[in-house]
């Protein structure tokens, strides 16, 4: 008995970052993207839709992305547009911290695809993003040199690995 392949696309990429097993999967659909991003041991926490539409331009990429000294972003991340409507679908951050970074996770990873996509058809698909991502322990902080600093390393490290699941 052989088994049917699955219609819709679907990319993952594994990673650990900052001693967390970290997994990121892309699914395409006709009329959507999904990309999910946990460190939850596959779960979701919270799922976002970013929107905008078609008849709005993308901005140029971020010349700031390749001039960063610490955690260095990958070269020609675009910027997100702040036209991008948000829409929480289901559950939220587990902190009012956290909620503020996963709306820039999901802003950026809806560039990203958004840009990667470009002007193919009349329709820009709607980015959906699960996020589920662990807290920085407050030892961890210190250690490293303060939140921030840990955070742009995971935020780069998740933006490579979307990238890695491009399925648009």
């Amino acid at each position: 008995m052989s088994s049917v392949p699955s219609p819709i696309q679907t990319l993952s990429a594994n990673c650990t970052i900052h001693g967390i097993p970290t997994t990121v999967t892309a699914q395409g659909y006709q009329d959507k993207i999904l990309i999910m991003v946990s460190q939850a041991g596959g779960k979701v926490g919270s799922l976002t839709q970013a929107s905008l539409p078609s008849s709005i331009a993308l901005l140029p990429p971020s010349v700031l992305s390749t001039t960063l000294l610490v955690a260095p972003l990958p070269p020609n991340l675009p910027t997100p547009h702040p036209s991008t409507t948000l829409l929480p679908l289901m559950g939220t951050a587990p902190s009012q911290d956290l909620q503020s970074i996963y709306e820039m996770y999901v802003n950026q990873l809806a560039a990203i695809v958004w840009n990667d996509e470009g002007d193919q058809g009349a329709i820009r698909r709607p980015v959906v993003v699960g996020m589920a991502l662990k807290l920085v322990k407050e030892e961890e902080e210190k250690e490293a040199g303060g939140a921030w600093k840990l955070e742009r390393e995971r935020f780069a490290e998740v933006v490579k690995m979307v990238q890695a699941c491009r399925i648009w």
